[in-house]
């Protein structure tokens, strides 16, 4: 019992140190955004509900889409709010204050309004999640729609990938009266893409593991074995996309890419491989890939004046 209340008390300590870490980097945002917003510029008919451009003190532009001046369901085209989970950052905080100030007299009547038109949107938070503006329509064949494929928060149910694209073929369907009530964002096509991408990749992994099983395929890419996690680390880079192997030094990075370069060459008919090092280890590359595999490396020693190698490179991989 007592475990169990510490344990308890733990959580709850936990959770209340989440809390007031998340209101710290809001109350951060929200200062920067009054310091360093230098314009604001409204892009839509609604005085406060729609895209806005905004510039900052750096003179990057970004565009910021209000759909709420309460909750923290707004959404910006700037790294920061792509990443930082928290579903908000100084450029969203600086068009709300901006349009608080702008706006006071009638502030309380804006936040009691509801967006004129429902937008369908990702919410870059805790989770990445496909979401649309509420209330749904009180009646009617879009409400329909809506609530096929919403649930009560706004939230898409189901997979993005398979459900994303029903939804819009229904909602393409739909009488375009009906259908310009609902606006969707360019965010979200590049989301179901990028969603796909990483599936399709997923299932091309899957593949090459059953085919591993069957015996139609191998990870002996190299003349010698690799290890267990070795192997893990070939997959990684080779099915990962866009990423970074951070194993501890002396566990065989270098190995492992390029075992993952052979397993490309392999199943994408890959011809070209770049690898970029310190000078320093330039050699030392060359030397384990000749030891390693069949591959011919060429190693650039120079830059010509045009910033192209001053000799032709014909092999796979060039250093």
């Amino acid at each position: 019992m007592i475990r169990k209340v510490r344990e308890q008390m733990s959580s709850k300590d936990k959770n209340t140190e989440m809390e007031s870490l998340l209101r710290e980097q809001i109350e951060r945002r929200r200062k920067r955004g009054t310091e360093e917003i230098v314009k604001v510029v409204n892009q839509g008919s609604h005085p406060v509900y729609g895209p806005f451009e905004v510039v900052s003190i750096s003179d990057r532009v970004y565009t910021v889409q209000i759909q709420s001046l309460t909750e923290r369901i707004n959404t910006c085209t700037c790294p920061d709010y792509y990443t930082n989970t928290i579903g908000t950052c100084k450029h969203i905080e600086g068009v709300l204050a901006h349009l608080e100030k702008k706006h006071a007299k009638k502030w309380d009547q804006l936040i009691d309004q509801a967006p004129p038109t429902r937008t369908v949107y990702i919410h870059h938070a805790e989770q990445t999640t496909v979401r649309m503006t509420l209330p749904f329509p009180k009646k009617g064949v879009l409400r329909e729609v809506l609530r096929r494929y919403f649930d009560s928060g706004g939230v898409l149910q189901g997979n993005p990938v398979q459900v994303l694209p029903a939804f819009l073929s229904d909602l393409d369907d739909l009488n375009p009266r009906i259908r310009q009530g609902v606006s969707v964002g360019q965010d979200v096509l590049d989301y179901l893409q990028k969603q796909a991408d990483l599936e399709s990749v997923r299932e091309q992994k899957e593949w090459f593991l059953e085919q591993v099983k069957k015996g139609h395929r191998s990870l002996k890419l190299l003349s010698s074995e690799l290890y267990g996690f070795q192997e893990d680390g070939v997959l990684h880079l080779g099915f990962g996309g866009r990423v970074m192997l951070a194993d501890d030094m002396g566990l065989g990075k270098t190995v492992q890419a390029i075992a993952a370069a052979v397993m490309l060459k392999q199943l994408r008919d890959i011809q070209k491989v770049l690898i970029v090092s310190p000078a320093s280890l330039k050699h030392q590359w060359e030397r384990e890939i000749s030891r390693f595999t069949s591959l011919s490396v060429q190693v650039i020693q120079e830059i010509g004046p045009q910033g192209g190698s001053n000799t032709g490179n014909h092999s796979s991989l060039t250093l």
